[in-house]
């Protein structure tokens, strides 16, 4: 578990400049970065979101928050940096709704390409390099789950667990099932970069507009990504 104020090893930390003069002052977000959400800073500590970062503006970022290049952020997700630094590594993707806090003096950790999935919770946890967590999860505090793990959907991980790596994690509360083939962590990888094109996609195409009142004739339909290599993968292949 990192400490507060420590860089954790292994991240793309994005740095930019933070000039202070010890008053209180309205956080300035830099508005050549598209797709910003709404900004808070606590304690004077304002949050870092690198150029490349995606974050839905109806997502909510507090205090002491680094968010490297190629992040997803999604709408409602909240991430609370007024007790504990949180630090959301190179191309992870944190979904709607997700809730990341920490005990005082406790830190979030999400590796590079991790993954987090709709409604989970992350509370005080470390998840190294390109770990799954599953939907509507909680992972409790000094949780720590080693590389490319999957957590499934709607397990409860205890406090201080630890997990080695590519292991298969699900349950209430969540023990290790079996571990993960190749072509299962290959699987999930790519669903991750999904996010990531996601990411870059979103900051010219998730636009604010007025409802329709009337379904138009001949509505298109959203494009399916031609990036997502999982549509097939879904169709003939049970994934956890």
């Amino acid at each position: 578990m990192a400490n507060a104020g420590s860089k954790p090893q292994g991240y793309v930390v994005p740095c930019v400049e933070n000039s202070q003069n010890g008053s209180k002052q309205r956080l300035q977000v830099d508005q050549g970065a598209k797709g910003m959400g709404g900004f808070y800073a606590f304690d004077d500590v304002v949050p870092v979101v690198a150029q490349s970062a995606f974050v839905h503006p109806d997502a909510v970022v507090i205090g002491d928050v680094i968010i490297a290049d190629g992040c997803y952020i999604g709408p409602a997700a909240v991430l609370r940096g007024d007790f504990g630094r949180i630090v959301i590594g190179e191309g992870a993707n944190i979904q709607e709704t997700c809730v990341l806090h920490s005990f005082p003096g406790r830190d979030v950790v999400v590796e590079r390409f991790g993954h987090v999935g709709h409604g989970a919770v992350l509370h005080g946890c470390h998840l190294e390099e390109n770990v799954l967590i599953g939907m509507n999860s909680v992972i409790m505090d000094e949780v720590r789950i080693g590389q490319s793990c999957i957590v499934g959907a709607l397990s409860f991980v205890k406090a201080k667990s630890k997990f080695e790596p590519k292991q298969m994690i699900a349950g209430s509360p969540a023990r290790v099932l079996r571990p993960l083939t190749e072509s299962e962590i290959d699987w999930k990888t790519r669903g991750t970069g999904v996010y990531q094109e996601l990411a870059r996609r979103a900051a010219d195409e998730v636009v604010a507009v007025d409802p329709l009142r009337d379904v138009e004739p001949d509505r298109r339909r959203v494009r399916v990504p031609d990036f997502d290599p999982l549509v097939l993968d879904r169709l003939r292949t049970k994934y956890p």
